[in-house]
């Protein structure tokens, strides 16, 4: 096995030694404190889900570390630089995620559940084992040696005994402050994709309850908005699979759109001797999945984008609309949340507590604002301009995420 990484700074020429982990620090107390204990008390915890979700790496006084209520004095404080593992995850790739300590001021911090604090020596740069953290060989190890069905973990037993090579001390520095130069990059480029995505969703609201109007070619007002049903301008999809013809199996996510099953789920779900039953869909056809989530408290409404046909579930309502509505202006109405408020009150509320259960003929009552034609189109192409822009932007950042993984890989061994 090589000892030296495929790319390296030109200054340093010594081999990396392996070392146990056992030999470059010590493992301190942590606390098995529930999300329950939350409260105002003087003590803060770091709990494993928050590492999972929230810290990026860094636990600092300016991230949101929840205090406990707890009548215990004297509790062993986290310090500045330690490294703290979430010991459970449900699954492989997430176990054993690492979060550093940076300066926490006056906050008093503990390591809390389904956490392991190690408290690195002067041979190991915190950083540098972050950055380590997020390589092949890291995940290899968490793969051979976490336990469990469900929930996977790692005990501190098995941390002691994970073997790394490392470099002197300086170079290890070298290389985290490199790579830390690298995160802020991306969490810039990140910050500005979360802000287009904001400013979206705020115009899709402002656009929609006409509280911003466009203007015709010549300055002039628009006419009013009317109203009218869906059902008036969309019709449903009833035409079926036939002899399994069709195998382009779709499914409509919140946050993806409709997209082929085998891409979103790296594999097709559906029994393909089952999907007769299947509805089939072209392009420019609309697809509602009642199904809830947190990005879609209603269930998603979608346009389909893409030239082959594919099927959906039965479980989906599918529609088409006329030309007298232009089909991306109405997309993007189903992007607000101007329309749920109608599923709300016409939706059987005793249903499944994770499906909206509404009658396909009361779906087509639903009513949607339509502006004139002309306004219609300058508000689609609004919108798409804008999708585009995000489209370009966080292309950029999953260009600087792949080269950030690139150089993980090439620069440690």
């Amino acid at each position: 096995m090589t000892s030296v990484p495929k790319l390296r700074f030109s200054n340093y020429k010594k081999e990396w030694k392996p070392n146990r982990l056992s030999n470059l620090g010590t493992f301190k107390k942590n606390y098995s404190f529930s999300r329950n204990l939350e409260g105002e008390g003087e003590y803060h915890h770091i709990h494993y889900g928050d590492i999972h979700t929230k810290y990026n790496g860094i636990i600092s006084i300016n991230k949101d570390i929840p205090s406990i209520t707890v009548q215990q004095d004297d509790l062993e404080l986290v310090e500045q630089n330690d490294i703290i593992f979430a010991d459970a995850s449900e699954d492989y790739k997430d176990l054993g995620r690492v979060a550093i300590v940076e300066n926490l001021g006056d906050m008093k911090v503990v390591s809390g559940l389904h956490t392991h604090c190690f408290r690195p020596n002067k041979n190991l740069d915190p950083k540098f084992f972050l950055y380590y953290s997020n390589t092949k060989n890291y995940l290899k190890f968490m793969r051979a040696n976490g336990t469990g069905i469900s929930v996977f973990g790692i005990s501190k037993t098995n941390l002691q005994n994970l073997e790394l090579l490392v470099p002197e001390i300086d170079e290890q520095q070298r290389i985290a402050s490199f790579f830390s130069l690298i995160d802020k990059k991306i969490e810039k480029q990140r910050e500005k994709v979360e802000a287009l995505q904001l400013y979206k969703k705020g115009m899709l609201q402002k656009v929609y309850s006409q509280k911003i109007r466009f203007k015709d070619d010549n300055g002039q007002e628009f006419s009013n908005w009317k109203y009218d049903t869906l059902g008036k301008f969309a019709n449903k999809i009833t035409k079926k699979n036939k002899d399994g013809k069709i195998t382009n199996v779709i499914s409509n996510s919140a946050k993806e759109g409709l997209i082929a099953q085998r891409d979103y789920f790296d594999k097709d779900i559906a029994n393909i001797d089952n999907i007769d039953g299947y509805y089939v869909i072209e392009q420019g056809d609309f697809v509602y999945n009642p199904r809830k989530s947190a990005d879609a408290p209603y269930g998603p409404i979608n346009k389909y984008l893409f030239k082959d046909k594919g099927i959906v579930s039965p479980l989906y309502l599918c529609f088409k609309v006329s030309k007298s509505i232009d089909s991306d202006f109405l997309a993007y109405y189903f992007k607000s949340d101007k329309w749920h408020r109608f599923i709300h009150e016409n939706s059987d509320q005793g249903a499944r507590h994770d499906r909206v259960s509404i009658k396909d003929s009361d779906f087509f009552k639903m009513i949607i604002p339509i502006p004139e034609i002309k306004e219609q189109e300058k508000i689609a192409k609004f919108f798409r301009t804008l999708d585009k822009k995000i489209q370009s932007e966080q292309m950029r950042l999953n260009i600087l995420t792949e080269w950030k993984k690139g150089l993980l890989q090439k620069m440690f061994v």
